[in-house]
């Protein structure tokens, strides 16, 4: 028998230790493949639990809205969670078991860098819009409008201009009837110094008669002394007679006086009536300047900006104002010689009462007879004294001096209108603009919406009061760039504002719908917070839009324009000032391309068309030069109780409303989209808010894996006491998605 105990053992020891090299080669291998294929295995788990969360968008506001986001419920890390366990236990729920060489265990997961929509000025949101949009006929929509934002741009700062100007014109009216005034109270005191004069002349000849009878009385006196008997009866007779006859004199001495007196006091009422006229042009005159100022500052700014006939309506506007403002100021210093006329005419006729003036005649008589009695001398002099008292001196001094400062008190170089202004136009067309345009457009009576946007918690305030606390820039502010930028920014508005159109109801919506409805785009493209104020808005933006194109055809026909010159020589009289006229010219047309505007905004409003750029046989008000201002207005009622419009060739009131769009603020319509957005889903979701909409996150998760094949100890990468430990990261945008792991 062999003995096998004595048997050498190497070659079974070479064998064991060789086997055991292979086996931890192969179990290393297949760990290593496996861990590789579990990194694969646990990234695709990540984005399809981020996914899976991500299908969970919000339904209504896709509906509606065509808006991908996901409402932050506070549990979405959980629903991750549980996403990522049908992959980590891939048999749970299930009633067999089965081997599984890819399970783990997840110990945390979060979501973290979070972008909403409301980040960065609503970025996220428009973004979405755009995304929606890019599938739109955009581009055919910018072509059809991007001829018409040019001009439509120039019409609405040209009448912004014109709608400061309006308020101006009743002052500028104010400022021409005070000259009026002024010119009439100096006429006035001529007149009444003409008269006073005449008066003082009347005095003056009573005064000598009655001196004259007073001698003449005295010699009878002396006559009737001397005498005896029959005669000296006679000759008191006499005297009694002549004294009737000095009291008649007297009497009409007396009258004469009050007479020249009253005129005095006409006479300083007129002056201080006139000093009242000089502080009015002084104050209205500085005010003017003050207000009109800016406007040209604004107009010469505007300039380089305009093209064409909007160019040259701005200029002859700016023109206008500055011939007025220049000739107003010449004609105040003008004025203010006139008022140091009448203040030396004042200061004469308060020292210089009628009575006291007798007054000191008769104490200079009386010195003059004294000085003669004490001297006792009775010569032919002294006779001719009595007769012709100092006191006549000093009346005749003063007739003198009310003569030189009565009259000429006008100047001649300073003209003005006959007669006040008319001033119902301009007065009526101003308080059109001011309020009251939805009742003359559409009328009290139609049935509007008294929706009210609660301002709490809105998109809108939310952003500006982040922008204020941090200082960033508004995120509608676009740099300049270069000519494709813009082109790509023309674009891109174009969708967002096609967006709008789409999506939001408008007033014309509500019209045609037997429910009615609420002015949605109304409130995009206004600044109010109810249906009623922005309509108004909205409306008044069309008035203002459709009064340049108005006033741009005005400026090119002759004959209006040839009507608006008579219309204002009409209102600041035939002897109104160039200046003057050309600047009531101006107003006048434009206050006719805003009443033709009404006409135009009301035919919109109901439904019709209205081309962007009227022909003569378009044009619906007429203006009567001839019957003067009131017969424009009546005019204008007439007009408005017709549509006004154009046929089916113009332009809707959507299509208007596009126009308008673009010319609003990228930040305001993007902000108060939101807000609309917001508002109308919180109607069925009261706790739906828009800044915890996601638009895009990334999903961390840290998860563990046990050993399954045999490693050496440093052969094990992330392997810990328990075995593996694997963090995983993956992102998720709607428009699209990008993932990595760790």
């Amino acid at each position: 028998m062999k003995n096998w105990g004595r048997l050498p053992g190497q070659v079974t020891v070479f064998v064991s230790a060789a086997l055991f090299m292979i086996l931890t080669l192969l179990c290393t291998s297949l760990e290593s493949a496996r861990v590789s294929a579990f990194r694969y295995y646990l990234k695709t788990a990540a984005d399809s639990a981020v996914f899976s969360v991500f299908s969970n968008y919000h339904r209504e506001l896709l509906d509606r809205y065509h808006l991908f986001f996901l409402e932050d419920n506070g549990r979405l890390a959980q629903e991750a969670e549980t996403f990522l366990t049908y992959y980590g236990q891939p048999d749970q729920g299930l009633l067999t078991g089965g081997t599984h060489f890819f399970r783990f265990q997840t110990e945390s997961v979060q979501l973290s860098d979070c972008v909403y929509a409301m980040d960065d000025g609503g970025r996220p949101f428009r973004e979405e819009i755009l995304e929606y949009m890019k599938y739109g006929l955009v581009e055919t929509a910018a072509e059809q409008v991007r001829d018409k934002l040019d001009t439509a741009q120039q019409c609405s700062e040209v009448m912004n201009i014109t709608k400061q100007l309006m308020p101006l014109a009743g002052q500028v009216f104010e400022l021409e009837n005070q000259y009026v005034q002024l010119k009439e109270h100096t006429e006035g005191i001529s007149a009444a110094a003409v008269r006073t004069e005449q008066e003082l002349q009347t005095v003056q000849e009573l005064l000598e008669e009655q001196e004259k009878q007073q001698g003449k009385i005295d010699e009878l006196e002396k006559q009737a002394a001397s005498a005896s008997g029959a005669q000296q009866l006679a000759g008191q007779l006499q005297v009694q007679a002549e004294k009737l006859e000095l009291k008649g004199i007297t009497d009409r001495l007396d009258t004469a006086v009050s007479q020249a007196e009253q005129n005095r006091k006409i006479l300083l009422q007129l002056a201080d009536d006139s000093d009242g006229c000089l502080k009015q042009i002084q104050e209205k005159t500085e005010s003017l300047k003050e207000n009109f100022t800016p406007v040209a500052a604004e107009i010469e700014e505007m300039l380089p900006r305009l093209t064409g006939v909007m160019r040259g309506a701005a200029r002859e506007q700016a023109d206008s104002i500055t011939a007025y403002t220049e000739d107003s100021g010449e004609r105040k210093k003008l004025a203010d010689q006139t008022g140091e006329k009448l203040s030396a005419l004042t200061a004469f006729l308060q020292e210089n009462t009628i009575p006291e003036l007798l007054e000191e005649i008769n104490e200079s008589e009386k010195k003059e007879e004294e000085k003669a009695g004490n001297e006792g001398e009775k010569t032919e002099e002294g006779e001719e004294a009595k007769q012709q008292p100092d006191g006549d001196d000093q009346l005749t001094d003063c007739l003198s001096q009310l003569r030189e400062k009565g009259e000429n008190l006008w100047p001649d170089q300073l003209e003005t209108a006959e007669e006040p202004m008319e001033t119902g136009l301009l007065d009526q067309v101003k308080e059109l603009i001011a309020h009251g345009v939805i009742g003359l457009v559409i009328g009290e009576e139609e049935r509007l919406s008294d929706r009210q946007i609660e301002e709490e918690e809105l998109p809108s305030i939310a952003i500006r009061q982040e922008e204020d606390e941090t200082g960033a820039a508004e995120p509608g502010a676009q740099a300049e760039t270069d000519g494709s930028g813009i082109l790509d920014s023309l674009y891109e508005t174009a969708a967002f504002n096609e967006y709008i159109i789409q999506v939001m109801p408008s007033y014309r919506d509500s019209m045609e719908s037997e429910e009615g409805g609420s002015y949605d785009l109304e409130y995009v493209l206004g600044t109010g917070s109810t249906d009623r104020e922005n309509l108004g808005e909205a409306l008044e933006k069309l008035l203002l839009l459709r009064g340049g194109m108005n006033l741009v055809y005005l400026m090119g026909d002759e004959e209006k324009k040839a009507e608006a010159g008579a219309a204002a020589a009409a209102v600041t009289g035939i002897l109104g000032l160039a200046p003057l006229t050309g600047l009531v010219k101006w107003l006048i047309l434009a206050a006719w391309a805003l009443a033709e505007a009404v006409t135009d905004v009301r035919a919109l409003v109901q439904g019709d068309t209205v081309s962007f750029i009227k022909s003569s046989s378009e044009w619906n008000t007429a203006l009567f030069a001839e019957k003067g201002a009131e017969a424009f207005l009546e005019t204008e009622k007439e007009n408005m109780a017709s549509s006004g419009q154009s046929g089916g060739s113009g332009m809707d009131y959507l299509a208007y409303i596009r126009i308008l769009l673009y010319l609003t603020p990228q930040d305001r319509k993007l902000y108060r989209c939101m807000d609309m957005v917001q508002w109308n889903i919180r109607r069925n979701d009261p706790d739906f808010s828009l800044s915890r909409c996601i638009y895009q996150a990334v999903l961390w998760a840290e998860v563990q894996a046990e050993q399954i094949f045999i490693t050496l100890p440093f052969a094990g990468y992330g392997l810990s006491a328990s075995g593996y430990r694997f963090t995983v990261s993956a992102d998720r945008s709607y428009p699209g998605s990008d993932s990595s792991a760790k």
